[in-house]
C-alpha cells in the first residue's frame, strides 16, 4: 500500500516485489517565450505562449533532427480571431500534415520530435 514519507519532497511506495522504492520530487522549470509575431522556435524553447492580438502568425518548430525527444507546447493566449499556425521545419510534418492551426483562445498543441518528424501528444 503506498505511504507518504515524512520528507515533503519524496514519496515511499511499495513495488511489486514488496520492497520500498523512494521517489524524490524536484521542481520542473522550463523556458517560456511569448511571441506576438512570426516565431522560429529553437531547441532552447519549451513553452510558447503565442499572442495573436496584432495579427495571425506562424510558429515554426526547429529541425526535428536537432530536437530529438524534445517536447514543445504552443498555446494561443489571446481572444482575437487571428490564428496561430504551428509548422514543421521545411518539409517536416506534424502527425503527417504540414501544420496545426490554433484558432481559438487557449487552444494548444504539444509535440515531440522523433528526429525525423513531429508527433502530437496533446491538443485542444
Amino acid at each position: 500500500m503506498p505511504t507518504r514519507a515524512e520528507h515533503p519532497q519524496s514519496q515511499t511506495t511499495e513495488d511489486h516485489t514488496g520492497t520500498d522504492a523512494t521517489v524524490a520530487y524536484s521542481r520542473l522549470t522550463v523556458p517560456v517565450v511569448s511571441p506576438a509575431t512570426t516565431y522560429p522556435a529553437t531547441t532552447a524553447d519549451c513553452v510558447i505562449l503565442a499572442d495573436g492580438t496584432s495579427g495571425a502568425f506562424d510558429v515554426t518548430l526547429p529541425l526535428a533532427a536537432s530536437a530529438t525527444n524534445q517536447v514543445f507546447m504552443v498555446k494561443k493566449t489571446d481572444v482575437s480571431a487571428n490564428a496561430i499556425t504551428v509548422e514543421g521545419n521545411g518539409a517536416e510534418t506534424i502527425d503527417g500534415v504540414a501544420n496545426k492551426v490554433l484558432a481559438a483562445q487557449y487552444n494548444f498543441v504539444v509535440v515531440v520530435s522523433d528526429a525525423t518528424e513531429w508527433h502530437v501528444v496533446g491538443i485542444t
